[in-house]
């Protein structure tokens, strides 16, 4: 088994064919470790832009890349050639963050007309193994911030640039204080429609008609009794949430219900929260989503 660790640049422009904004890939970088993480191979290549016409002046700024770098760059295509070769069949290719598969992912899209990476076989998000650890409260922290954390010296690396990125991710891996959680994490992609989990993009069910709503869901129970309160108004929305007043009768009380669906690739999502209507303070925090 293999370890890979990824990082790539990309260029935003805006796609004619596509009809949208697009990130291009310009720069990949990789490192090959071996199953004791120690580096058996390195792999880097500038990609020459087809979409774009040059380079944004934020990229520029934060890569120090000109347009003159890029002239002589490979293919999107035939990098994914040499990747597919690099990584081979045992890689875990590694990145800090999902967001470069997701850039690779647009680009597969674009240039082969497929919603799949063929070189990442086996997948793993090395910034989720550190935000999982419970002194972090499930925040995700930056690639800097954990390279500090394990005594790495940032400034020995070229931030911004593909390869030193993955040598540095690669660093960070090699001294993380448990390797055995790693395989908790990974991701086989050819299983349990990976990319259609991964590309599916949530949003929230604006529409109370809607089928997704599982309608039991809409009702109120009375804080005092725990009985079923009466609707006493429509439901509305606002900031993607439904609100609506109820009653109850055998407790003379009365409530403000909000309540959000959240569709996901797996079900619906649901966040709901009842106020007492009597108390001034709840009546006011009912009016907006926390």
């Amino acid at each position: 088994m293999k370890y890979i660790t990824m990082d790539l640049e990309w260029n935003g422009t805006y796609s004619e064919e596509e009809g949208k904004y697009f990130n291009e890939v310009i720069e990949i970088g990789a490192v090959k470790l071996d199953e004791n993480f120690n580096e058996i191979e390195q792999y880097s290549t500038m990609i020459k832009p087809k979409i774009s016409c040059k380079l944004t002046d934020i990229v520029k700024k934060l890569t120090n890349l000109t347009d003159e770098d890029l002239e002589n760059g490979s293919t999107f295509q035939r990098t994914v050639e040499e990747l597919c070769e690099f990584v081979g069949d045992d890689g875990i290719v590694i990145t800090w963050s999902d967001t470069d598969l997701h850039i690779l992912i647009e680009n597969c899209k674009v240039f082969f007309g497929t919603d799949t990476v063929p070189f990442v076989k086996r997948y793993l998000d090395l910034q989720k193994v550190f935000g999982s650890e419970p002194d972090r409260d499930g925040i995700q922290p930056s690639l800097i911030e954990c390279a500090g954390e394990v005594g790495i010296d940032v400034h020995e690396y070229s931030l911004h640039r593909a390869l030193d990125d993955s040598l540095l991710c690669a660093e960070v891996l090699r001294r993380s204080r448990d390797h055995k959680n790693l395989y908790d994490f990974m991701i086989d992609t050819t299983q349990n429609n990976f990319y259609e989990r991964f590309n599916f993009k949530s949003y929230f069910i604006c529409d109370i008609t809607s089928r997704e709503i599982d309608r039991r869901e809409l009702k109120c129970a009375c804080k005092q009794c725990g009985k079923t309160a009466k609707r006493v108004s429509p439901f509305h929305v606002k900031n993607s949430a439904f609100f609506a007043q109820f009653y109850c009768s055998d407790c003379d009380r009365e409530y403000f219900m909000r309540i959000r669906f959240k569709k996901l690739y797996d079900g619906v999502k649901v966040n709901k929260a009842v106020f007492d209507a009597s108390k001034r303070e709840n009546n006011e925090n009912a009016l907006e989503l926390k």
